[in-house]
């Protein structure tokens, strides 16, 4: 018994043969009076409609018929799908959009499509509203946003064994907003650059400098300065539908500086050289015998004073020596006095004159030094005639005495 399943509307269109038998049929039928033998079952496709087609399967049936023994036939009509192509175009690849027919759909990048099996009939097709897309680069980021301008076609019929397209179209990207100090424009999507910076002004600026410690005078110095007009920031991402700006700020820049010194040196006057003046005149010096004081409460043991001239008296010890004086292996007590003993006096000569017609003057020397050393000194024979007065004695005493006295100045100045 040939039977369908599901039965399309209308039913379905088979025929069953058997050897000088031949029946058509369209629903589920049984057929009792099919002669034994070979026996065959066609079935066809039937549509529906205009747009539904009804495939059986199996198409073609065959067996044998026995006498007592029924045999069934199983025969299933489906419906044959069409094809839904999907398209979206006007935005870049890396974006997105869901284009849709009914209950059927695909996501596709710009420019791409996607078939899908759909069944017979007619739907409402539709696309994303926009399509946003991220961007960055020169250190920024922004955003472009496609809209969608029309779905074609409005409505998509499928039909079985058919191709149908729906296709979404795109444009943008959608400007933004771009703002220097305020005077805005729109632009599309992307990075932007400052404008360059703009020269405004050039100017000098003097000022005056004090001179350098020891100098008088002052320092000129003259700057060279420049306006520009300059921009942040450097870089900026506007998106779609977004805002960004530039803002400017005058920049005073220093290009050149040049000085005038006007400086000169602070000369003092010299100081004025300090003159001592110190007699040597002998007429100054008295060689009085009266003023001289044998007195040693006279003598002055003031330690400013270089040293004190006392005249000797007669004693016995004086004495002179022709060997210069043995130092001392002692040194000598430090003191601040200085005192040195001549005898000068006429009586010690006798009036005794030698060979070489030379005075002989008896000088008897006692010096105390500061500091280590011994000085001795011999008296020296004063050239002259061989006859010899009270007064040339007593003038050469003087000056020998003034001879010791500088030397010893000197020696103790050394110490």
């Amino acid at each position: 018994m040939p039977r369908q399943n599901p039965a399309p509307p209308g039913g379905g269109d088979l025929t069953l043969g058997a050897p000088n038998y031949t029946r058509t049929f369209r629903t589920t039928s049984t057929f009792t009076d099919v002669p034994t033998g070979n026996l065959s079952v066609d079935a066809r496709v039937v549509w529906s409609d205009a747009l539904t087609a009804w495939e059986p399967s199996p198409s073609a049936w065959r067996g044998v018929l026995y006498s007592y023994l029924p045999i069934t036939v199983r025969v299933q009509y489906s419906i044959v799908p069409g094809t839904l192509t999907f398209s979206a175009s006007g935005f870049p690849a890396d974006g997105s959009a869901t284009v849709s027919a009914g209950p059927y759909s695909a996501t596709l990048g710009g420019g791409g499509s996607q078939s899908v099996q759909a069944l017979p009939g007619r739907y409402s097709t539709s696309a994303s509203p926009e399509v946003s897309v991220s961007r960055s680069g020169n250190g920024v980021s922004w955003t472009e946003i496609y809209t969608l301008q029309s779905v074609s076609p409005a409505e998509v019929a499928v039909k079985s064994y058919e191709t149908s397209t729906v296709s979404a179209t795109y444009s943008g990207p959608l400007p933004g907003t771009l703002c220097e100090d305020g005077s805005c424009r729109q632009v599309p999507p992307g990075a932007y650059t400052a404008p360059a910076s703009q020269l405004l002004r050039t100017y000098t600026q003097t000022r005056t400098e004090s001179c350098p410690s020891g100098y008088t005078g002052s320092i000129t110095v003259t700057e060279t300065w420049e306006d520009w007009r300059v921009w942040s920031p450097g870089v900026v991402g506007v998106s779609s539908r977004g805002t960004a700006g530039f803002t400017s700020r005058v920049e005073s820049r220093l290009v050149n500086t040049s000085t005038q010194n006007n400086c000169e040196l602070i000369r003092e006057p010299p100081e004025p050289p300090t003159q001592t003046t110190q007699s040597t005149d002998p007429s100054n010096q008295s060689t009085n015998p009266s003023n001289q004081t044998t007195d040693p409460s006279n003598q002055s043991t003031d330690p400013s004073q270089s040293q004190t001239l006392t005249q000797p008296t007669d004693e016995p010890n004086s004495r002179l020596t022709d060997e210069p004086t043995k130092p001392t292996d002692e040194p000598t007590k430090p003191t601040d006095e200085l005192t040195t003993q001549t005898n000068t006096d006429a009586s010690q000569s006798n009036g005794n004159e030698d060979d070489g017609g030379y005075s002989q003057v008896n000088i008897d020397l006692q010096v105390s030094l500061i500091g280590p050393g011994h000085l001795s000194w011999l008296p020296q024979p004063m050239p002259g005639k061989g006859s010899s007065t009270a007064s040339g004695r007593k003038h050469w005493s003087e000056r020998r005495k003034e001879e010791i006295a500088r030397s010893l100045l000197a020696q103790r100045s050394l110490w």
